[in-house]
């Protein structure tokens, strides 16, 4: 059975792995960075804004979710992301 999930106006469809993925991830000591990456406009952060705000909302003070297009930038190497996602942050 196809399991589809309306949210916003975004429709998810077999999303479950996905899903599980993250929150599995979510569960686990906060010792790594996760990345969701893309094509543009294909519901990155409306997905994981229905994850924080449906599947974690009991515990949503725990996360901290910080959004950061990239695109703008040279990364050339790990210390320019890091530098980059730094000072973003702190913006």
């Amino acid at each position: 059975m196809i399991r589809k999930i309306k949210y916003r106006g975004v429709s998810f469809v077999d999303r479950e792995d996905e899903e599980n993925f993250i929150l599995d991830r979510l569960k686990e000591e906060a010792n790594n960075i996760l990345f969701i990456y893309g094509p543009k406009s294909s519901g990155k952060t409306n997905f994981i804004e229905y994850i924080v705000e449906e599947k974690l909302s009991k515990k949503r003070d725990r996360f901290y979710v910080n959004y950061i297009n990239f695109r703008g930038y040279a990364l050339v190497n790990y210390s320019s992301f890091l530098n980059i996602f730094s000072h973003q942050r702190g913006a």
